[in-house]
């Protein structure tokens, strides 16, 4: 059972690794089609919570607490929650052309995702453990 328990801590870990690179990466370039404008933080979020679905990590992810830190340090959290983050009226662009004197060093766009892991066996040793993945990318401004 120590060995089942492992797997699905092994499978959680890689698919929050992905996940979170993969929607640092789709927030920091620029959509090819749409408005333009840039990706908001809460879809981004959504975004990380649904790649991350994975073998005891059930779709829509909403067991995982996303963290979005924009270049500009403005950072907005989604906490585990039971429904998907909805827009928000303040919800706006997480890579928008900032002032070169307000901006990070490296113009770094990073996503944490959090998940607190529960094996699906009873009664095996450490059957919880409090999952980490981090996502950063430069923004590519307009």
């Amino acid at each position: 059972f120590g060995i089942i328990y492992f797997g699905f801590i092994f499978a959680a870990q890689i698919s929050l690794n992905s996940s979170a690179r993969d929607a640092a990466r789709a927030a920091v370039v620029q959509p090819l089609a749409g408005s333009g404008s840039g990706v908001k933080c809460s879809a981004v979020a959504t975004a990380a919570r649904l790649a991350a679905s994975t073998i005891g990590i059930a779709s829509p992810g909403n067991s995982i607490g996303v963290t979005v830190t924009s270049p500009s340090g403005t950072t907005c959290t989604y906490a585990p929650t039971v429904a998907a983050p909805a827009p928000a009226a303040s919800d706006r662009d997480i890579c928008e052309t900032i002032p070169a004197t307000t901006r990070n060093s490296n113009n770094q766009l990073t996503i944490l995702l959090t998940y607190h892991a529960v094996s699906p066996v009873p009664f095996v040793p450490f059957s919880f453990n409090d999952l980490k993945a981090t996502g950063a990318f430069q923004c590519e401004y307009r």
